[in-house]
C-alpha cells in the first residue's frame, strides 16, 4: 500500500523496502531536481492518507527525512576478558560523561546486545486450552494495559495518578491467568508456554581489529565550532581512560575534529603558498614593491570574505573552505590589473596622484567587467535545484563575496598603497618578459589569418583533449580510509555472513598499511559520510 501510494508523489524517483519481524522500512529517492522540502510535506499528507487504508493494528507512519545526518565521533570500547553486559555497562558510563560536554547534541551506542522476553508456546497444548494465537494475544495485551485513572486536586495542585502494567517479571507474565477449565482449574501461560528472556536477534554484531566490540557515535549540536567541542570530547575522554581498567580499549574509529583542523590547515598553507607564487610571479615583470603591493589583495580579500560570511551566516565547513580554495588564484587579478595601469602612468612621468587617479579610471571598467564575468560563471550553481543545490549553495556564494570583496580591495587599498610605495622605473626587471610578448604582439598582427587560424587550431586541440579526461562533479575524498560493504548471497544467515567478513579482516590484518579496521555484521557501520547510504539491518 505504502510503496504503490508513494509513487504518486510528483518528485518520485525510486524506491525500496526491507520487511522483518512485523516491521517494513521503505526508503524513497527524489529526483535531483526535487524541491526538496515541498516533496517531504506532500510525502508526509500521502502517508497520512495511506495509514486508513493499513489495518487497525498497524502502528503509526513513522517518516525520517533526516538521513544525511553524520556522526562526528566514534569510538570503540573492547576488551578480550569482557562480556557484552559488561562492555555496554562501560560504553552507558562513557556516553552519560561525554554527553555532559558542551557542544555534544547526544551519544549512542551501536552494537549493544539488548535483551527481549521470549515466549515458546507450545502449540498441542494451546489447542488443548482451545484457544487460538490471536485469542492469547488480546488476552495478554489486555492484562497488561496501562490504565489512566485520572487524577487528585488537592489545594488546587493537580497530580495525575497511574496505574501501571500488571508485568514486572518473568513469573508475572508466567502467572497470567488465560482461562479455566470445566473443573475450575485456573489456567496460566506458564501451562502452555515457556518464558525466559533472549538476546535480540537482529541487533548488529560489531568488531574492532578482530575482538567484540561496542561502538560509541557522538553527534555535534548545530552552530557550534567542533574543533574546540572537540578539544573538551579529548579531555573527558581521557578521563575516562584513565578512570576504566586497563584492560580495556578505547580506540577512535572517527574524530571529525581532526578532519576540519586538517582542512582549515590545508587552507592556510594553500593561500601562504597563493601569496608566495603571486609575489614570485608579479616579481619576474615588476620591481619587488609592485609584487608585495599585489599580494596584500589575497589576505585582505580574505578578510573581508570572512566578515561577510560571519555577517550572512555562512559557516565555515568542507563546501565554503573548497570554494575558498577555488577563489584564491582569482583573488589577485584586479589588483594586478590595478598595479600595471598606475605603473604605466608613472613610467610616462605622472605624479603620483595622477598616475593612481588615472590608472583608476583606466581600470575600473575593465576590471568590473572581468570579475561579473566569472561571477557569471558560477552563477547556474545558485539555481541548482533539489539536494545538490542544498548541498553546494555556499560555492557560488563564497566565490561571489570573495570577487566583490577583491574588487573593492583592487579600486580602494591598492591604489592608496601603490601612492606611497610606486616611482617610475620599475618595470626593468622584467622587461625581457615585456619585449618577449611585444614581439608576439607584432608578428601577430603582421601575419592576422596565421594568428587567427593558430587560434582556432589550438582551442580545437583543446576541446579535443577534453574528450580523454573524465567527468566528475567533485574529486574523490581523498581520505585515509576504506568502505568495504560485503553482501552475502540472498538469503544468507548471519553466521554466514561473519564467515565473510572473517576472511576480510584476515586480510586486511596481514596488511601492514592497515592500522585499524572496524567490522559489523547484520548492518552497516553507522553513517560517518554524507554519501554513504542508509544501511538497513539484514543478516546477509
Amino acid at each position: 500500500v505504502i510503496e504503490s501510494n508513494i509513487r504518486k508523489l510528483p518528485a518520485y524517483d525510486f524506491s525500496e523496502s526491507y520487511s522483518k519481524n512485523s516491521v517494513s522500512v521503505v526508503v524513497l529517492q527524489l529526483q535531483n531536481d526535487a524541491p526538496v522540502e515541498k516533496s517531504w510535506n506532500e510525502l508526509r499528507r500521502i502517508l497520512t492518507d495511506s495509514q486508513r487504508e493499513l489495518p487497525p493494528e498497524c502502528q503509526p507512519i513513522q517518516v525520517n527525512t533526516d538521513l544525511a545526518e553524520t556522526a562526528g565521533i566514534i569510538i570503540s570500547l573492547s576488551g578480550q576478558h569482557y562480556n557484552p553486559e559488561e562492555l555496554a555497562a562501560m560504553a552507558e558510563k562513557f556516553k552519560k560523561r561525554l554527553e555532559q560536554v558542551e557542544g555534544i547534541a547526544r551519544f549512542e551506542i551501536f552494537g549493544e546486545e539488548k535483551k527481549q522476553i521470549g515466549v515458546e508456546i507450545d502449540h498441542t497444548l494451546l489447542a488443548k486450552s482451545g484457544l487460538s494465537l490471536e485469542e492469547l494475544f488480546k488476552i495478554l495485551q489486555a492484562q497488561n494495559v496501562v490504565i489512566p485513572p485520572g487524577a487528585i486536586v488537592q489545594e488546587g495542585i493537580k497530580t495525575n495518578v497511574r496505574i501501571p502494567g500488571w508485568f514486572n517479571s518473568l513469573d508475572d507474565i508466567g502467572n497470567c491467568i488465560i482461562g479455566v477449565s470445566p473443573d475450575g482449574k485456573v489456567k496460566r501461560l506458564k501451562d502452555i508456554a515457556s518464558i525466559r528472556w533472549e538476546v535480540e536477534p537482529d541487533r548488529p554484531l560489531t568488531r574492532h581489529n578482530g575482538q567484540s566490540a561496542l561502538l560509541l557515535t557522538g553527534y555535534f549540536e548545530a552552530e557550534e565550532n567542533i574543533i574546540l567541542v572537540g578539544e573538551k570530547v579529548q579531555d573527558e575522554l581521557e578521563k575516562l581512560k584513565s578512570e576504566a581498567p586497563h584492560d580495556l580499549l578505547v580506540e577512535q574509529v572517527l574524530f571529525q575534529p581532526d578532519e576540519v583542523n586538517k582542512n582549515i590547515y590545508r587552507f592556510l598553507r594553500n593561500l601562504l603558498e597563493g601569496i608566495i607564487l603571486v609575489i614570485i610571479v608579479v616579481l619576474l615583470g615588476m620591481g619587488w614593491k609592485n609584487a608585495l603591493v599585489t599580494s596584500t589583495a589575497i589576505p585582505l580579500s580574505i578578510m573581508l570574505t570572512f566578515m561577510a560570511m560571519y555577517l550572512l551566516g555562512i559557516k565555515v565547513h568542507e563546501i565554503s573552505i573548497a570554494a575558498l580554495i577555488i577563489v584564491l588564484g582569482i583573488l589577485v587579478d584586479d589588483a594586478i590589473v590595478m598595479v600595471d595601469a598606475i605603473q604605466v602612468g608613472l613610467d610616462k612621468g605622472l605624479k603620483r596622484m595622477e598616475a593612481c587617479l588615472q590608472g583608476l579610471k583606466q581600470a575600473a571598467i575593465p576590471i568590473l567587467t572581468a570579475t561579473l564575468v566569472i561571477i557569471i560563471a558560477f552563477s547556474p550553481i545558485f539555481v541548482l535545484p533539489g539536494a545538490p543545490g542544498e548541498f553546494l549553495r555556499s560555492l557560488p556564494q563564497i566565490v561571489l563575496i570573495a570577487l566583490a570583496a577583491s574588487y573593492v580591495v583592487a579600486m580602494l587599498i591598492t591604489p592608496a598603497m601603490a601612492y606611497h610605495f610606486f616611482g617610475p622605473g620599475q618595470h626593468h626587471k622584467g622587461e625581457w618578459l615585456r619585449n618577449f610578448f611585444a614581439y608576439l604582439l607584432r608578428e601577430s598582427m603582421a601575419r592576422k589569418k596565421t594568428a587567427i587560424i593558430s587560434s582556432l587550431l589550438i582551442f580545437g586541440l583543446a576541446i579535443y583533449a577534453l574528450t580523454f579526461m573524465g567527468l566528475q562533479f567533485f574529486p574523490s575524498a581523498d581520505k585515509d580510509l576504506i568502505y568495504i560493504d560485503i553482501n552475502a548471497q540472498a538469503g544468507s544467515t548471519r553466521a554466514k555472513t561473519e564467515e565473510l567478513l572473517v576472511q576480510v579482516e584476515d586480510i586486511l590484518s596481514r596488511e601492514g598499511e592497515v592500522l585499524a579496521y572496524t567490522s559489523s555484521v547484520g548492518s552497516g557501520v553507522p553513517k560517518f559520510y554524507i554519501t554513504l547510504p542508509v544501511s538497513p539491518q539484514a543478516p546477509d
